[in-house]
């Protein structure tokens, strides 16, 4: 009788420390998702919030991109997609050494344009 009864304790016991182990697992998965989510949420919410307004982007740089030689211009265009991108109009693409140019500003893709030479309509304006 006695040795029934610890038999019965120690499968008891071995029931009982699996369960622990497979609540301890799922509690562990379930931690582990949490922590997934919420890192990729605010990943995405970290890229949309670091880029300050492109017509500001444009003004800090208009220095910048008008010393270099053969821009004409630059405006604020935007892709078939939708993205906004900033746009450098140059006289020539011949004449411009395109490397001069940035893959992008403060986080906003760059496309240059030939668009030729631009002057002023009517001559003298005063």
């Amino acid at each position: 009788m006695r040795l029934s009864k610890r038999f019965i304790n120690v499968e008891m016991a071995i029931l009982e420390t699996a369960s622990f182990v497979f609540y301890m697992k799922t509690i562990l998965l379930l931690l582990l998702s949490f922590v997934f989510i919420q890192c990729n949420a605010q990943v995405k919410d970290s890229t949309n919030m670091q880029r300050k307004p492109i017509d500001q982007v444009l003004k800090s740089n208009q220095e910048m991109l008008l010393a270099i030689p053969g821009v004409q211009g630059f405006y604020q265009g935007e892709f078939d997609n939708g993205d906004d991108c900033i746009v450098i109009m140059v006289d020539s693409l011949k004449d411009v050494n395109i490397e001069k140019f940035p893959d992008s500003l403060e986080g906003y893709p760059v496309r240059v344009e030939e668009t030729g030479k631009i002057e002023p309509l009517g001559g003298d304006q005063k």
